[in-house]
């Protein structure tokens, strides 16, 4: 051969391997193609020549063997059923490997149980949703439902097993306390026994086994119906209920889903009443009403229930609450009764209490109907706490972060050892705050959680301290400066509050006994010292500052339940009821030594011929159940000392800028408990006439915290307390007043 044949030749080799795959991929999809046979016969020829010709060797390709999937492992899916998210999803395909990049599928899925109760497929998905069996599965027990399957390419396939674990979690019912229900005689007596009940599995609840208590008056027959309403039979024992008397019946039954039995008690209160010829017609004797603390004066027609045939006017006697006369914070005009609810600001945020008022109707021909009314009042405790309003944890229980959170305190100065949360001592369920040592380590609650004070309000501001040093400062200021500016810091009452109340003497250095104790600080924007901010145009940027005292011994200071509370528009009535106005002749109670008398409606106290030492005391009587446990109450009074001028040097009760205290406590004769504003009293000023308010803490107990007193008695009184000689005063517009 030339060697420019063996270059073309060479060059027609290189197209012609090129060409072979291709050749032979074609090849299998045209042999029914008859009119190509020839041709590539005759090619396929050429080529074997060609290579003969050239003495290479040819070999085709090879093509290699089908790979089946892989797997990353077994499936398991484990749900417990107590948990919120209720269904999860399984990809049957998650792991899965085809080295040849084929197309799989899912084949011959198959379950190890009949039992496949929540399950929901899709073509490579498997779905549980644990609601589906919430009725059969108890806790302690485990719903196992074992998949297996096939993963197929199409040729070759692996198998793999999806396992699903369901882990039970049984709620027993819950049940929202005891039944109870009214009827008269003549009414269909029809309870529903599973009302206020609900089970958190979903499952359907039965009532059962109804049993009558063996005090219950008589026997009433009754009937269970099958949607567990109880029925009692009134008519066959009509003739047993006692004339315009209320009988109460008491039973017992099983409350049960599949797997708890729960006891439940029912009480029905059956009124046997006739109609009396020419009486108002009565036509519901239970009604009922619901009343928030802080939700103002409300007012009932007690008559709105009943009808005269002939016409005539409806009268509401024999009214009483709770089996006592109408309390102070309730009147009756007509048959409107007014209930201002004020009088229970002792009530937690959502506690609850249930006061029923009882009474007769009559026409004015005094024809009275058979049979006692009763009104029930279920009055409910609200937060009036501005701080918790404003998303301050105020009780320091945020269990979001218990260790570091601080309820909103920011550190200003000082504070080497720092400060935390207290999670051993506290007065709140949990925490406390704590201070943990050092001189003047200084604490500010910011401006966002404390409210923008206005003119001409009061508030009140509260909290638990223990300590073993000396009382730390408190008070308000501007956020301008840090520390706070001296010209606008407020460290009200002395600067520190008074630990040691009860020795008689207010001592601000005295050191606390390491006891929890609670304190009151007034603030008024009308007159008092407060007012200064909303003057200086910052009432945006006021704070409650907490500082360790800048004297030895700090001690480790823990505080508790912060409180801030406006009160001037939520003030309840008045619990002297108007005897402080001094308008009938009758004069207060007096020890002590000194006179009292009545001039122009005035009240005039003069302490000339007192024993040295022993304060003066003029006693008001107070309303019957006005004063709760945990209550408070704002004094109001008008006081003038009329012979100040004549007496400021000698009177060692006055302070050098003319300032003297006025001291008042409530108590009662049993063993002379009192509790009062004891902290520090609060100061009038000067010869003339001074607007008092004091904020007396039932909390805060002259007898140490933790006292527990009955007020329930009809002997508190108000005292107020003159500690001076040859002093002469005036007093009018005297007023106690419950406050949040």
């Amino acid at each position: 051969m030339t060697d420019s044949f063996i270059a073309r030749q060479s060059k027609h080799d290189m197209q012609m391997s090129r060409l072979i795959p291709r050749f032979s991929k074609n090849y299998m999809m045209v042999t029914k193609m008859k009119t190509l046979q020839t041709t590539k016969c005759l090619l396929a020829a050429s080529l074997i020549a060609l290579l003969a010709g050239c003495e290479e060797d040819y070999s085709p390709e090879q093509k290699t063997a089908n790979v089946a999937p892989t797997h990353s492992g077994d499936l398991t899916l484990t749900m417990n059923e107590g948990d919120i998210v209720t269904k999860a999803t399984v990809n049957l395909l998650e792991g899965v490997v085809d080295t040849d990049g084929d197309y799989v599928t899912i084949a011959n899925l198959t379950a190890s149980s009949d039992n496949t109760v929540g399950v929901m497929h899709e073509p490579t998905r498997i779905s549980f949703d644990t609601t589906a069996i919430a009725d059969d599965l108890d806790s302690g027990q485990v719903h196992t439902i074992a998949y297996t399957y096939d993963i197929s390419d199409g040729t070759e396939s692996v198998q793999r097993k999806l396992t699903i674990n369901v882990n039970g979690l049984d709620h027993a019912p819950t049940i929202n306390g005891d039944l109870s229900a009214n009827f008269l005689k003549s009414a269909d007596g029809i309870v529903d026994l599973l009302a206020g009940t609900a089970d958190l599995d979903g499952e359907a609840l039965s009532a059962h086994s109804v049993v009558a208590d063996a005090g219950n008056p008589f026997d009433i027959n009754f009937t269970v119906s099958d949607d567990f309403k109880i029925d009692f039979d009134f008519a066959a024992v009509s003739d047993s209920f006692p004339s315009g008397k209320l009988s109460t019946f008491k039973y017992s039954y099983k409350v049960s889903d599949h797997n708890h039995d729960l006891t439940r008690n029912l009480e029905i209160n059956v009124l046997g009443v006739v109609d009396v010829l020419g009486a108002p017609v009565v036509t519901e004797y239970f009604t009922t009403a619901s009343i928030n603390e802080d939700g103002g004066v409300q007012t009932f027609d007690l008559a709105k229930d009943a009808t005269d045939r002939e016409g005539d006017p409806i009268q509401v006697t024999n009214v009483m609450v709770d089996g006592k006369p109408l309390p102070y914070n309730m009147a009756l005009n007509g048959t409107q009764l007014s209930v201002d609810p004020a009088a229970y600001y002792h009530l937690q945020p959502g506690e609850q209490q249930n006061t029923v008022v009882s009474y007769k109707l009559q026409d004015d021909g005094g024809k009275t109907a058979d049979g006692t009314l009763e009104l029930t009042l279920t009055i409910t405790g609200t937060d009036m706490n501005l701080l918790s309003q404003a998303g301050l944890a105020s009780d320091f229980d945020d269990d979001s972060d218990p260790v570091t959170q601080t309820n909103g305190f920011v550190t200003l100065v000082g504070c080497p050892n720092g400060v935390g949360v207290n999670n051993v001592d506290s007065i709140s369920p949990n925490y406390s705050f704590q201070i943990l040592g050092g001189l003047n380590c200084m604490q500010r609650i910011e401006a966002q959680y404390w409210p923008d004070m206005a003119d001409n309000e009061q508030y009140y501001m509260s909290y638990w301290i223990k300590t073993a040093g000396v009382s730390p400062w408190v008070g308000l200021s501007d956020t301008i400066t840090n520390p706070p500016s001296a010209t606008l810091a407020f460290w009200d009452q002395g600067f520190r509050p008074d630990l040691t109340p009860n020795d008689g003497v207010i001592k601000k250095e005295d050191v606390g006994d390491d006891t929890w104790q609670h304190i009151t600080i007034q603030y008024d924007t009308t007159t008092g010292v407060a007012k200064r901010f909303i003057d200086a145009g910052i009432a945006d940027k006021t704070s409650f500052y907490i500082a360790s005292s800048w004297v030895a011994p700090t001690g480790t200071p823990l505080f508790d339940n912060l409180k801030l509370v406006k009160y001037n528009d939520k003030k309840g009535p008045d619990a002297l009821l108007g005897s402080g106005a001094f308008d009938s002749a009758a004069v207060p109670t007096i020890t002590g030594g000194g006179t009292v008398s009545i001039t122009n409606d005035t009240l005039i106290v003069n302490t000339t011929g007192a024993t040295a030492g022993t304060p003066v005391v003029v006693s008001l009587p107070v309303a019957s159940g006005a004063v709760k446990a945990n209550g408070r109450y704002v004094l109001e009074l008008d006081i003038q000392y009329v012979n100040f001028d004549a007496n400021k040097a000698t009177d060692g009760t006055t302070t050098a800028a003319g300032s003297y205290p006025v001291i008042a406590s409530l108590s009662t004769n049993a063993g002379a408990v009192s509790f009062s504003n004891s902290q520090l009293p609060q100061n009038a000023w000067q010869g003339g006439v001074n607007n008092i308010e004091i904020v007396l803490s039932e909390v805060q107990h002259t007898l140490g915290q933790g006292t527990v007193t009955d007020w329930s008695a009809d002997d508190v009184m108000l005292n107020l307390e003159f500690d001076f000689i040859g002093a002469e005063f005036k007093i009018d517009n005297v007023t106690l007043k419950a406050i949040p």
